[in-house]
């Protein structure tokens, strides 16, 4: 039973820490033409990996 508590307790500190470890990423059209692997997307106004 402390195994399971254990892992619930790790997955959820991981769910909640991965969005503020990746606030790194372009807000705007500006910023991410300064990125090197990064593209502009219209459709969603966002700054996302090429596909490949």
């Amino acid at each position: 039973m402390r195994i399971l508590t254990s892992v619930l307790a790790l997955s959820l500190a991981a769910a909640f820490a991965a969005p503020a470890l990746a606030g790194d990423t372009p807000k705007t059209q500006a910023e991410c033409a300064k990125m090197i692997d990064m593209i502009w997307d219209d459709a969603t106004k966002t700054c996302v990996a090429p596909k490949r």
